[in-house]
């Protein structure tokens, strides 16, 4: 008579020789892995899979032997690691948006180099009228600049925002 072995069998063999995990690993690695690809991306699925193997290989006791599949089960573990990597990416992201504050990097620079100018504007203010009409940046677009040497130099509209420590107001289309 054939014998099947099932992959309860392969776990309850793991316990004394613990090469037979393989058996498990190399019938189920890709499809965890792809499984991994379509939730978190190439970049995370890779260590997501290697992860899911390595706490099923810890937990190989805690196996319901009951059970004669065990991808349910790795794909168990695997969801888990998956929530805990979202959970990690999302925390990263707040952590890194806190940290750069509300502009992008691209906003940061184009804001430095409106203070930059303004500053220049309000050291001369005799060579340049107080509304200095549209600049353009280094990206090619297109930007209206705003400075007051009197006042807040507050100009309203939604694309505008203050210049910390400046009477100089950046206005430019988003």
């Amino acid at each position: 008579m054939h014998s099947v072995t099932t992959n309860a069998d392969i776990i309850r063999r793991s316990r004394e020789s613990p090469q037979a995990f393989t058996e498990l690993y190399d019938k189920y690695a890709r499809m965890i892995h792809r499984y991994a690809v379509r939730r978190a991306g190439e970049s995370a699925a890779e260590d997501v899979m290697a992860e899911t193997f390595l706490v099923a290989f810890e937990r190989r006791d805690s196996f319901d032997h009951a059970r004669d599949d065990a991808w349910p089960w790795l794909f168990g573990i695997a969801t888990n690691l998956l929530r805990k990597h979202h959970r990690a990416e999302a925390k990263s992201l707040k952590v890194l948006t806190k940290s750069s504050g509300r502009d992008s990097y691209a906003d940061s620079t184009e804001r430095i180099a409106v203070a930059i100018q303004c500053e220049l504007l309000q050291r001369s203010p005799q060579q340049h009228s107080k509304r200095d009409s549209s600049s353009t940046s280094s990206s090619g677009v297109t930007s209206a600049y705003w400075c007051s040497t009197a006042g807040s130099g507050r100009r309203s509209g939604p694309r505008s925002r203050r210049v910390p420590g400046r009477r100089c107001t950046v206005s430019s289309p988003r």
